[in-house]
């Protein structure tokens, strides 16, 4: 079964506080459009790289590219991806690098590299060597390396983010925190739990002295632990940091929250384990349908939950059914993700099981 944790903390923090402000960013976005909202480009940019965020928040990414997209227009930064020179500042590094998060969220694996490589490059040009921004293009390449299982090239990334951080003194930034947690996720990948978990009680306890308990940062933490801990056979622990992150977002967003529904799938995964099979598929169930409702029903997130009920069904000998929630995710996959996204691997490993059916 697939645990639905993911280390991708420069989205997950922002867009926590993102998600219920859509009303208002499609009010804005209509007096933007109108000509109601005048300002400078920096202040359209900015607001244009906000309702990318939001938008990519949601699942809806082509909207999310095209927002981030025009972000960049707006500061007049030439075609991202392309050889131009950007000098767009602080804001412009930014803007490339949201295109280059949503790129990486699309599956588009090569354009997302050159954006996020671009973000790098001008940081370290037009930023002065700013280090919030470098760690942070840094950061977010070592995301996207993970993500396509190129775990040195993440492990180098998120070792210069360190490098700079620690530098410039800031140990207790919380780009720092960001970092560590991301380190526990490659350690996850890479499958060495136990030095995952050292780092990720690291970030635990270093978000804990600028974020109190109950915010959805130090949520999104405990859910990255759990993960590493139901790994090492920590079931207990584990279902405990999944249950206190569910109850985060169920108090801070309501129970119909995106984060919910992760942290509800993961906690599924743990009762499996457990042999409460029946809890474990109450739990998917919940969990799919807020998914399904939250960020729409043709989404990597949906194929996640789809591919845990099929394990759960071959387990309890449903074949039938198995293999219909099966089509559904390999249907998604292949619209959403790239040959080699890792929901399409997940699909294409249980191919087997549905031959003859």
């Amino acid at each position: 079964m697939e645990l639905g944790c993911r280390y991708w903390d420069s989205l997950r923090s922002a867009a926590a506080r993102l998600s219920g402000a859509w009303s208002v960013v499609g009010k804005v976005l209509a007096g933007w459009r109108a000509g109601e909202v005048v300002g400078t480009r920096q202040a359209s940019a900015q607001f244009l790289m906000w309702a990318s965020h939001v938008h990519l928040r949601a699942g809806r990414l082509t909207a999310a590219r095209s927002y981030a997209e025009r972000s960049c227009r707006v500061l007049k930064l030439g075609v991202p991806g392309s050889n131009e020179q950007h000098t767009g500042g602080v804001l412009g590094v930014r803007c490339v690098r949201q295109l280059g998060s949503v790129a990486m969220w699309q599956g588009d694996w090569a354009v997302a590299e050159r954006l996020l490589l671009e973000a790098k490059e001008c940081a370290a040009r037009s930023c002065g060597g700013d280090p919030i921004e470098l760690a942070s293009s840094y950061n977010q390449l070592g995301i996207l390396y993970k993500f396509v299982s190129r775990f040195d090239d993440a492990a180098d990334a998120y070792e210069k983010a360190r490098e700079r951080l620690t530098a410039a003194r800031f140990e207790d930034h919380p780009m720092m925190a960001a970092v560590l947690h991301n380190l526990g996720g490659l350690a996850f990948s890479r499958g060495d739990y136990a030095s995952g978990q050292v780092v990720a009680e690291r970030s635990v306890r270093l978000r804990a002295t600028f974020r109190r308990a109950g915010e959805p940062e130090i949520a999104a933490d405990k859910a990255a632990l759990g993960a590493l801990l139901a790994q090492q056979g920590r079931l207990d622990e584990a279902a405990r940091d999944f249950e206190i992150a569910m109850e985060t977002y169920a108090r801070l967003f309501g129970g119909n929250h995106p984060e919910w529904a992760v942290n509800a799938n993961n906690l599924a995964v743990v009762e499996a384990r457990r042999g409460n099979h029946a809890r474990a598929e109450q739990l998917l169930n919940q969990a799919l349908a807020v998914k399904e409702k939250a960020l729409g029903p043709d989404t990597v997130d949906v194929a996640t939950t789809l591919i845990n009920l099929v394990d759960l069904h071959l387990l309890t000998g449903r074949m039938q059914q198995a293999k219909v929630l099966w089509e559904k995710a390999e249907a998604i996959a292949h619209r959403q993700t790239s040959p080699e996204h890792p929901i399409n691997r997940a699909v294409s490993e249980r191919r087997s099981k549905f031959t003859g059916l």
